[in-house]
């Protein structure tokens, strides 16, 4: 299981990079919990892979990456680019 947190802020930060993209897309801290992953929030799934790559781009500031859950293409686990 991914282990690695991001905190509020930078959860602010990625929200406010989708919104200068023009991406109808939002990350919530899954159950309120930064450390459970990230949920994301969208009414319509068109552009995903342009979102999925904007946040990858802010994490990997932080050397953190996402993994989306196979189950549930709202649930983004963050993992550490070292593991």
């Amino acid at each position: 299981m991914y282990t690695s947190q991001v905190d509020f802020l930078l959860i602010d930060r990625i929200n406010h990079a989708l919104k200068e993209a023009s991406l109808p897309y939002e990350v919530h801290a899954y159950s309120g919990c930064a450390a459970c992953g990230l949920h994301l929030v969208f009414q319509e799934d068109r552009q995903r892979k342009e979102a999925l790559d904007v946040i990858n781009k802010i994490l990997k500031t932080k050397w953190l990456a996402i993994v989306e859950n196979e189950r549930d293409p709202t649930m983004l686990y963050v993992k550490s680019t070292f593991e």
